[in-house]
């Protein structure tokens, strides 16, 4: 995003054409009624679309996803670049604690005081935050399940939702314009 707000106006223009419930609970959904129970109110609802986990949406019956936290350090260096041009992230697979180093001035391309840059390293963490699907075979095809069994309508986007562990913004932004398309179509 350029936007001093990030994407916040992108999501504004993409919801205009709908009543959007955001920042609320749904407690129960009951697909072959189409109501759901949000924020302690039923409400008869056309579509889902859902960013949650696919076992959270479809009730965990076939057990819970596990997901992998991340622990976010940050350090502003003295310098105007830190990593080689054109190098976003550096991933590390041997011993290290951290998965991979982030030059932020880089890879959001904001424009900030010349003379520093933002370096942050992730280190992988179960603290219960669900930040990354566990890219095993086993919890993938789990997750297949529930996406079997959601019912016409209901739509489940973004990294939690597709429960893809490789899946970035970019590719959030892309299904959630494939989901319009289809809604439109």
């Amino acid at each position: 995003p350029v936007a001093i707000n990030g994407y916040d106006d992108f999501f504004r223009i993409a919801s205009k054409e709908f009543n959007a419930i955001l920042n609320s609970t749904i407690s129960s959904i009951d697909f072959a009624k189409s109501i759901a129970v949000i924020n302690d109110e039923k409400r008869k609802y056309d579509v889902i679309v859902s960013t949650a986990p696919p076992d959270i949406v479809m009730d965990g019956v076939y057990g819970e996803l596990p997901f992998i936290g991340r622990e976010f350090h940050k350090f502003v260096l003295p310098v105007q670049f830190a990593f080689p041009e054109n190098v976003y992230f550096l991933y590390y697979t041997g011993p290290e604690k951290f998965t991979r180093l982030v030059e932020y001035k880089k890879f959001t391309r904001q424009k900030y005081e010349e003379s520093t840059t933002i370096v942050g390293i992730e280190i992988p963490v179960i603290d219960g935050a669900k930040h990354y699907p566990l890219p095993f075979k086993s919890e993938i095809a789990k997750a297949q399940k529930y996406f079997d069994d959601m019912p016409d309508g209901v739509f489940s986007i973004g990294r939690s939702g597709t429960y893809l562990y490789g899946y970035d913004i970019d590719d959030c932004i892309e299904s959630a314009l494939d989901v319009g398309k289809q809604l439109r179509g």
